[in-house]
């Protein structure tokens, strides 16, 4: 086969976006946008522009002609062009123009400021599916009211209730507390010790934000024994955790020692021996997604 040849089969493949966050909901302005072009949490100094940046020329070259205008459009001009168009027909433009064919929309960021599941598959026209995001499950528990002795089986209860639908789990433990941990399960005596700690901290500060390592331990065992595939990012930073313990994620019962990178932690590697038939089902049909055959 030619390259070109080569070329035309993979542009005409339909792709699997398995980690995306809700498009914006409302229009935004360039301090806002430019802060979305970078992993930083800290304002844009006044001297530099993150449009100057690897991505920042990505969106000028790639996105600017999606929108009418030339590649490469100065910032401004681009700023200008969105709010021209509007937030809903920019988002109609960039997910058309995407290639992908399928969502799978991790719910955990963004708050009511971005699109849920059932807008975005309006606004793109494809297929989206949710993914958990684990922390975010327990904070919610947290500000519910509910005493430290019954956090553990709330959450349980609550977990299952939100993945009911779900085609998998994500934990953002790499940020709130990094992989250098005891990847053991804890006792619900050592989590209810913990999540004392942390609600009376919660209840202090006025901030519900779970950093507590046993508390995270907590919410990913609990994704483990409710059978969903999972992710935890940063996808390379996983080596310092439990390979197995990671790939149980995906295979909850295996105790043989895993064969894959964290990376592939997803629907693919879900099995009708390793996850429930509930489960199960989902994987398959986002599996025949993945692979064009249905």
């Amino acid at each position: 086969m030619s390259t070109d040849a080569l070329a035309a089969a993979l542009a005409e493949l339909p792709l699997v976006d398995h980690h995306v966050h809700g498009a914006l909901r409302d229009d935004v302005d360039r301090a806002g946008l430019e802060l979305m072009l970078t992993e930083s949490d800290r304002p844009v100094p006044p001297w530099m522009t993150q449009f100057d940046s690897q991505i920042g020329f990505a969106v000028r070259r790639w996105c600017a002609p999606v929108l009418g205008l030339a590649a490469h459009a100065a910032p401004d001009d681009y700023l200008a062009r969105r709010h021209e168009l509007g937030a809903a027909e920019v988002t109609r433009r960039l997910l058309a123009a995407s290639g992908i064919d399928h969502y799978l929309l991790e719910t955990g960021y963004g708050g009511a400021e971005i699109l849920g599941t059932d807008e975005m598959s309006r606004a793109s026209g494809r297929p989206v599916d949710e993914i958990v995001r684990l922390e975010s499950v327990l904070e919610e528990v947290a500000r519910s009211g509910v005493a430290a002795a019954d956090l553990p089986e709330r959450f349980r209860e609550t977990l299952t209730a939100r993945t009911v639908n779900a085609v998998g789990l994500k934990s953002i433990v790499a940020y709130r507390f990094g992989f250098d941990f005891d990847p053991a399960r804890p006792a619900d005596d050592e989590v209810t010790a913990a999540a004392g700690a942390w609600l009376a901290e919660c209840a202090r500060t006025g901030t519900v934000r779970v950093t507590d390592p046993v508390l995270l331990r907590f919410v990913l065992w609990s994704g483990v024994d409710r059978g969903c595939p999972s992710n935890c990012t940063p996808d390379t930073a996983i080596r310092t955790w439990s390979c197995t313990a990671a790939i149980r994620c995906c295979s909850p019962g295996s105790s043989g020692a895993c064969s894959r990178t964290a990376s592939t932690c997803c629907c693919c590697t879900a099995t009708p021996s390793t996850a429930t038939p509930a489960i199960w089902r989902r994987c398959s049909r986002m599996s025949s997604s993945m692979s064009g055959s249905g």
